[in-house]
């Protein structure tokens, strides 16, 4: 058989999309990201619902209840304003236009604005040559309700067989007649699917192909196919492609519950053992694609490239609408093939997971076996489905797939799939090359330095399938790329804090103002990055939302009135001083060591920061050519589902071979972050471990020269290497509740490994000794801890590892401090001398840690602000306890392991900035928000939903119909009668 590879890479420049609970591409992907599920249930009552059906009328939890649905839930877009005039619709035929065409008109706007298209002349050539071809369905919001006004002669007859005369019975008719829509000339063409192209490519005026295509719910693939073959042999320079469902009619949930295919529960769950169908959902959903070469020629934004597709046809199978393994197969064989990628390099497949049992349980089964026919490793790929969240968009069901891949590989983000308490056991996940991603997770750059990959299957009605591999662009980002959101720095600043008060209510009634959004998002982007004087009274905090600053803003003007100190703060995260802190030659930044680890540590760094993800990669790929596990898979592992897994899961990030990297990899990533905004410290020093990586901040050791003395290290104290029969343990001890050395006098085997700060020193020692002294001291009321520790640190128990340690120190180039770094051994700056830093480090395993000691001398020496740069904030609380009583500012970065990482980070930038640091811009990355600008003219502009649009009349006419009880006809009838009854 010939060989035939995709012969046309094909960019895409520009997305759009209307989906459940997100009216743009960046709500879409923050709802992914944040877990959150779009689908709920109809109330009548809703006014969101109206123009939608009716539970009382159309719900019966019997499946089997004629004429009835008995799903009530499903995924529906928001609503949105459509101004008619903008699109040359005339206001009064907006009845008589299917929402599927008004939608798609949005979406294209949206789409073609992102890829840089206007309507002007400058855009005219590329427009003359841009087709529109679209995967559509759901156009029946005006068919029906128009087929279903022709039977009025029927209802004529009926109505007649009852004897009522022939002026009741047309009074009767024309009241049903006006709950339809009525029939104009607009009415053909607005319900008709190819128009839903046709209006596209006539308000932009663009000259290529335009056409629709139905495949069920693989159409929105079909579309792209086609699209790209339009690029592949030049008919069109560029293509809008996608697909567009508006239609959770009550005619959709009679046509899928009496197949039956929806959910009884009324969630969706693809690939879980409790999934028992679909829920339906609309959407709308487009990509502007091009050829990559064109693409890169005009300068555009590349979110990713399409490399195949790969079609099929299922042949005869049971039914015309069942999944038929064998079909599927060759639909991922054609597109591998065509792609000239082997399913090797695929590290996400966003499946077709619709969530209906037989479904779910083919697609497993077709992707399993082609993957493991190529070796894909077990456990390696993640699998997901964005049905999970928004339902199944049928038409558009592609097209969200498309775009959340896309965006994924974008942002280097793996995407969550919800509602997986337990997979489905026939899938054998363990044994397969995938793994359900319950949680949205960094994308690390493979460790060969390939290209992110991933692929996308969309299968329809009819035995036709649909299979695209993807793959990302750029490697890595440099600049602003951030679609999702996070949590806003909020600063305020005045002359003084009389000034600063009235600035705060100005703001306040602004932003409570109808221009509030507007005001707010331009504010932020006002001060964003500037400097605070340092004479100026501050005031700071985080904010998730204008609602959340709103409230902020109050609490802070509740405590003005009673607080007059020069400084202060709220547990919520606001804080006040009245000038800021001098801070030059003042800062110290702190690196933590073995033990602050924990799973899933400063994921949103990862998620967030190119710098970060650059780190991972590199100290991933160091550990893969030492035949080791992917450090960033310890710390950022898989789904699982059972307790076992995940202790497991906890234990391998506390090994010292992944730990001790690990702390190492997240510190240096949040400094090189720092760095970018301008953070230069005035001293360094790290706790145990932590001391090497202050060694790499103060310029010392290279980030390569640094990741593998880190690796060393780690792997050299592992517990495994010791000869000794007998492990060592460890005790944290309150210092201020006994005198430690008269406490060990009697155990020669103990001694002191950390003098941590004034309250705690910490006991190293046999690990029958240790326990001895935990047992006395419990006993004496004082307070102790047993660390979780694998031996004695610090202690002769770990002399196995002093050696090969010192060894590979010998072995590493060591630059002269650019920065004085403080030695845990001699609680004094590291010398300049190489050979000197080396001998000191060598001793560092076996000597006490001397930290307390340390933090002290940096004080007298003028340290004042103490940055904890790492995992959790134990080295903050060390030097509070330390410096107890005496002015400083100690603040860590990823103080708390259960919150969120940016929001803590953010939190923490925050309380430096109002301290008096001085910092440019703290995050280059995220995208601006948009902030609407007024419309000129008049705007005639309605909202739309995914239901039915009447215009006021109609409106009127129907409840008229509905609610307005005349009897004047029949009184009177009775009336005539009446004589010839008596």
């Amino acid at each position: 058989m010939k060989k035939i590879y995709h012969p046309t890479p094909v960019a895409i420049v520009g997305i759009g999309s209307l989906f459940p609970e997100a009216k743009t591409v960046g709500e879409f992907w923050d709802n992914i990201l944040t877990r959150k599920n779009c689908i709920k249930e109809i109330v009548d009552e809703d006014p969101s619902f109206e123009g939608y059906w009716s539970i009382d009328e159309f719900f019966d939890p019997d499946p089997s209840a004629v004429d009835k649905t008995y799903s009530k839930v499903g995924a529906f877009i928001p609503e949105v304003k459509f101004d008619p005039v903008e699109f040359g619709i005339p206001p009064i035929n907006l009845e008589s236009i299917s929402t599927t065409q008004l939608m798609a008109l949005l979406i294209a706007k949206q789409a073609l604005a992102d890829a840089g298209y206007n309507r002007d002349e400058s855009t005219a050539a590329i427009r003359d040559r841009t087709g529109v071809i679209l995967g559509v369905g759901g156009c029946g919001n005006t068919a029906f309700p128009l087929a279903t006004r022709n039977n009025y002669p029927q209802w004529e007859q009926v109505i007649k067989n009852f004897g009522f005369p022939d002026e009741i019975v047309i009074a009767i008719v024309e009241k049903l007649k006006n709950l339809y829509t009525g029939w104009r000339e607009s009415s053909f063409p607005g319900l008709l699917g190819n128009v839903v192209a046709g209006r596209i490519t006539s308000y932009f005026d663009l000259g290529g192909t335009n056409c629709t295509i139905d495949a069920a719910c693989a159409s929105s693939l079909a579309a792209m196919k086609m699209a790209i073959a339009e690029l592949a042999d030049g008919s069109c320079d560029a293509v809008l492609t996608g697909g567009v469902n508006v239609d959770n009619s009550i005619l959709a949930y009679m046509c899928f519950s009496k197949t039956p295919a929806l959910s009884r529960e009324g969630r969706s769950r693809p690939f879980d053992a409790a999934s028992d169908g679909i829920v339906l959902g609309d959407g709308v959903g487009m990509v502007v694609l091009k050829r990559l070469e064109d693409a890169e020629r005009d300068n555009n934004k590349i979110y990713g490239v399409i490399k195949s597709i790969g079609t099929s046809s299922d042949g005869r199978a049971k039914s015309i609408y069942a999944p038929r393994f064998e079909g599927q197969v060759k639909a991922l064989d054609r597109a591998y093939e065509k792609a000239g990628i082997s399913p090797k390099e695929i590290q996400l497949v966003e499946a077709h997971g619709t969530g209906t049992v037989a479904g779910d349980i083919c697609e497993f089964q077709s992707i399993s076996h082609v993957y493991q026919q190529h070796q894909v490793p077990n456990y390696s790929v993640a699998l997901g489905s964005v049905k999970s969240q928004i339902g199944h968009t049928r038409t558009a069901a592609g097209s969200a797939a498309l775009i959340k891949t896309t965006l994924a590989l974008y942002h280097k983000i793996l995407p969550p799939t919800i509602n997986v308490v337990q997979p489905n056991p026939k899938f054998d996940l363990e044994n397969s090359s995938f793994y359900l991603n319950t949680e949205a997770r960094p994308w690390i750059q493979p460790i060969d330095g390939s290209k992110r990959r991933a692929a996308i299957s969309s299968f329809g009605f009819g035995g036709t399938n649909f299979h695209v591999v993807m793959e990302e662009y750029q490697q890595e980002h440099d600049a602003v790329y951030r679609m999702h959101n996070v949590p806003d720095i909020v600063i305020i600043h005045a002359g003084d804090r009389n000034v600063l008060i009235k600035k705060c209510e100005e703001l306040l009634d602004i932003f409570k103002s109808e221009s509030g959004k507007k005001d707010y998002y331009q504010y932020l982007q006002h001060t964003r990055n500037k400097d605070i004087p340092i004479n100026s009274a501050r005031i700071g905090f985080v904010s998730e939302s204008l609602e959340q600053t709103i409230e902020f803003l109050e609490d802070s003007l509740s405590i003005f009135r009673s607080n007059y100190k020069d400084n202060w703060q709220h547990p919520k995260g606001i804080y006040y001083r009245t000038f800021g802190m001098d801070l030059k030659g003042r800062i110290v930044a702190l690196f933590p060591g073995q033990g602050s680890q924990y799973l899933n540590m400063g994921i949103d760094f990862a998620k967030n920061y190119p710098e970060m993800r650059r780190v991972l990669s590199e100290v991933n790929q160091l550990f893969y050519q030492q035949k080791q596990c992917i450090l960033s898979d310890i710390i950022y592992p898989p789904s699982v589902f059972d307790e076992n897994n995940i202790i497991k899961q906890k234990n391998e990030i506390m090994k010292t071979e992944y730990g001790q990297p690990a702390i190492g990899a997240i510190s240096v990533g949040m400094y090189k972050i720092l760095q970018k905004a301008g953070l230069k410290p005035d001293f360094v020093i790290g706790h145990s471990f932590g001391e090497i990586t202050a060694l790499w901040a103060s310029g010392a050791l290279s980030d390569q020269d640094f990741y593998q003395l880190a690796i060393a290290r780690g792997h050299a104290m592992r517990a495994e290497n010791s000869s000794v029969k007998e492990r060592g343990s460890m005790l944290a001890v309150n210092a201020y509740e006994v005198d430690i050395n008269t406490l060990i006098a009697n155990y020669s085997d103990v001694k002191i490994t950390n003098y941590n700060s004034n309250s705690q020193i910490v006991l190293g020692g046999a690990e029958k000794s240790i326990r001895a002294l935990y047992q006395t001291l419990q006993k004496q009321g004082v307070q102790s801890t047993l660390l979780s520790v694998d031996n004695a640190y610090h202690t002769n128990f770990v002399r196995y590892a002093a050696e090969p340690f010192a060894k590979e120190i010998s072995q590493t180039n060591f630059q002269t401090p650019s920065i004085p770094v403080y030695s845990n051994v001699t609680s004094k700056p590291y010398p300049h001398n190489a050979e000197d830093i080396k001998k000191i480090l060598a001793t560092h395993l076996l000597s006490p840690v001397a930290f307390q000691q340390a933090i002290e001398t940096i004080y007298n020496q003028g340290g004042l602000v103490f940055i904890e740069i790492g995992p959790k904030n134990t080295l903050t609380n060390f030097v509070s306890d330390i410096l107890k009583g005496r002015e400083h500012l100690a603040i860590a970065l990823n103080p708390r392991s259960q919150n969120s990482s940016e929001y803590e980070f953010r939190r923490s930038i925050v309380q430096l900035l109002v301290g008096g640091l001085v910092l440019q811009d703290i995050d280059p990355y995220q995208t601006p928000k948009i902030i609407e600008q007024p419309k000129s003219g008049k705007s005639v502009a309605v909202n739309l939903n995914g239901g039915f649009y009447f215009n006021p009349k109609t409106k009127e006419l129907r409840e008229k119909a509905l609610f307005e009880k005349d009897t004047s006809f029949l009184d009177e009838l009775l009336n005539k009668q009446a004589p010839s009854r008596s």
